[in-house]
């Protein structure tokens, strides 16, 4: 089966803060006019750090700002995109919630939260859009599979798709495999590989093969 080539945009950096709409409205249109296929991939560190600055060492303010904080900025985005009339086939929620939250002393219960967040945000304007969690280790299966675990039982949502990057400069193809392999089987889910930031030292066409191979046809595509 051939995978599908995505581009993304990325919603939710700092620096986008000032002119969110415009930004998204002009980036769109250029994927759509190009007749790229393109995902929305959603970035939380700036919400993240604002709940963690405005209550320094409140965890209960910290996880509700930031809960909140998510489900509005995905949910304005999407309902952006929909009016625009360019929903994307897939949203990918990016699961790294910044280093400040993980010294507030937040658990895995309110990361779920903050994760279910999105996914609700996603949900309440396009329930038929696919929503896909991106996890940043791609090489590591431990982590991955203990991440995802720990939200499947930490009450996390319905999901559809998983995708990992390929940032590792001591990563090994055969790791890369193994873990996407090891994450459709284990939570069956289709697979995705972002290699938008590969620095992983090993060839594109070599990365593919790791997609390629995921079991039952699920390695179904990629984001450059």
């Amino acid at each position: 089966m051939e995978l599908k080539k995505y581009s993304r945009i990325v919603v939710g950096l700092e620096r986008d803060a000032a002119r969110p709409e415009v930004i998204l409205a002009d980036e769109v249109t250029g994927k759509v006019t190009a007749g790229n296929d393109w995902i929305l991939h959603m970035d939380y560190a700036a919400v993240a750090k604002a709940a963690s600055t405005e209550h320094p060492g409140d965890a209960r303010m910290i996880t509700r700002k930031t809960e909140r904080g998510i489900f509005d900025l995905t949910m304005k985005t999407v309902q952006l995109l929909k009016s625009l009339e360019a929903l994307p086939e897939i949203v990918e929620i990016d699961t790294d919630i910044t280093p400040e939250l993980k010294a507030s002393g937040l658990g895995n219960a309110e990361f779920s939260r903050f994760i279910n967040g999105a996914i609700n945000g996603v949900k309440a304007v396009s329930p038929e859009t696919k929503v896909m969690l991106f996890y940043p280790e791609g090489f590591n299966n431990e982590a991955a599979h203990k991440w995802f675990n720990r939200f499947s039982i930490s009450g996390g949502k319905p999901y559809d798709a998983i995708s990992v990057a390929c940032v590792a400069s001591t990563g090994k193809l055969y790791d890369l495999s193994s873990n996407l392999s090891d994450l459709s089987r284990s939570f069956d889910k289709d697979m995705y590989l972002d290699i938008a930031t590969a620095d992983a030292g090993i060839g594109k066409d070599e990365l593919l093969t790791a997609v390629a191979a995921v079991p039952m046809d699920k390695g179904l595509g990629y984001i450059e």
